[in-house]
């Protein structure tokens, strides 16, 4: 009984430095901590068997994940696989593999590949966004403005300052509603299965209790 607890913390991995890698061939058993500071990189190339937890300059996902996938990075490149929910802030993000659970991400900039999936849901608040994969569940967020070239299982619902646009490649399975300036821009090959709404958009005058509360978040 006494052995539990150490055994238990032994399968977690904390690093603290510059430049931290974990190469193609090396596994962490439990949880993995790693902090690089705010101008430094790390790179996770091998397997993390349950959560990862990240903060640098650049982070960059080329292993497997067994869990969740935390990141507070200026650049975030996730090239390997997760298996549940990942949970970004930062600068810019690039999505090109599979997200077993749900995507959310605070930043300027997110770019999903076309090779890229995404079971769940994607919570976007940031500059713009731009998903060219599949999605499994919503698109729901607020943006400057948002281009959607890939299949989304379900609906959209989304608030964007400029434009929202549908490439060619574009497949809603549920409704679209969006809030924008702009009227929706719709390529000739988009397709939306449910309804397509527009809402007005609105500039809230933010209150002193806002501002404070802003301030704190």
């Amino acid at each position: 009984v006494l052995c539990v607890p150490f055994l238990t913390y032994a399968e977690t991995v904390l690093r603290v430095g510059e430049n931290i890698a974990v190469e193609t061939d090396q596994t962490v058993a439990g949880d993995y901590y790693v902090s690089v500071g705010p101008f430094s990189n790390t790179i996770m190339s091998g397997t993390v068997a349950e959560d990862m937890y990240a903060f640098g300059g650049s982070v960059t996902v080329n292993g497997k994940i067994g869990k969740d996938l935390t990141i507070v990075s200026g650049s975030s490149q996730i090239h390997g696989e997760v298996a549940d929910d990942v949970r970004i802030v930062g600068g810019e993000v690039t999505i090109a593999e599979h997200i077993g659970g749900d995507l959310f991400v605070i930043g300027g900039v997110l770019k999903m590949l076309s090779t890229a999936k995404v079971d769940g849901d994607i919570i976007f608040f940031g500059g713009s966004a731009e998903i060219n994969g599949t999605v499994g569940g919503s698109i729901l967020g607020t943006s400057e403005k948002i281009r959607i070239d890939g299949e989304v299982k379900k609906d959209v619902n989304v608030k964007t300052a400029t434009q929202l646009t549908l490439g060619d490649k574009a497949v809603v399975g549920g409704n679209l509603t969006y809030t924008s300036l702009d009227t929706l821009v719709r390529a000739q090959n988009a397709t939306v299965t449910g309804d397509v709404l527009q809402n007005k958009y609105t500039i809230d005058t933010p209150s002193t209790q806002d501002g404070l509360r802003g301030m704190l978040i």
